[in-house]
C-alpha cells in the first residue's frame, strides 16, 4: 500500500469515526430531551442530518476509488445505514412522531460501536 492509499484509508477511517461520533451525540440528546426540546435545537436536527449526509457520501465516494482495504465496502455501508438512521431521527423530529423517534433511538441502540 503506497503512501497516498494510507493517506486515503487514514482519511476514510477519522471520517467514518467523526460520523459514529456525531450519531452516538444525537442518539444521546435524543434519549436525554423531550421531542418538544430536541425541536428547538439550532442548528436543527434536520440541519444536522444534511450535514451527516455530506460526510457520508464522501466516505462513499472515496471507497469506491479503487477499494484499497477490503472491508471499505464495509464501511461505507456502514456509514450510509448511520446516516439514514440520523436522517429519520431529524424526520421523527420534525414531524413530531415520537413513536418513529423511539423505533429509530431503540434501533440506533442495539448498534455496536455507539
Amino acid at each position: 500500500m503506497g503512501k497516498e492509499d494510507l493517506n486515503r484509508q487514514q482519511m476514510i477511517t477519522h471520517l467514518y469515526e467523526h460520523i459514529l461520533a456525531l450519531t452516538n451525540r444525537y442518539l444521546h440528546k435524543a434519549q436525554t430531551f423531550s421531542i418538544q426540546v430536541l425541536a428547538l435545537e439550532d442548528p436543527s436536527f434536520a440541519a444536522m442530518a444534511k450535514q451527516l449526509r455530506g460526510v457520508c457520501n464522501i466516505v462513499k465516494l472515496m471507497c469506491e476509488v479503487e477499494p484499497i482495504r477490503a472491508d471499505n465496502p464495509l464501511t461505507s455501508q456502514k456509514a450510509e445505514e448511520y446516516c439514514r438512521l440520523v436522517e429519520k431521527m431529524a424526520e421523527a423530529i420534525t414531524s413530531d412522531n415520537e413513536a418513529l423517534l423511539q423505533e429509530v433511538i431503540d434501533c440506533l441502540d442495539r448498534k455496536p460501536f455507539l
